[in-house]
């Protein structure tokens, strides 16, 4: 029971960063570009 409730928190904690990530990334994209080419994302997300 105990590994499978870490295991539940550590898919929380991962979904949680990769949440984080896609807020960044939607922050710092310009706006009124779509589709997103694929340089600018480049240079985003160095």
């Amino acid at each position: 029971a105990l590994n499978r409730a870490n295991s539940k928190q550590t898919g929380s904690m991962k979904q949680h960063l990769i949440g984080e990530k896609m807020l960044w990334m939607r922050e710092h994209m310009e706006p009124d570009v779509c589709p997103y080419p694929a340089n600018l994302t480049g240079e985003l997300i160095e």
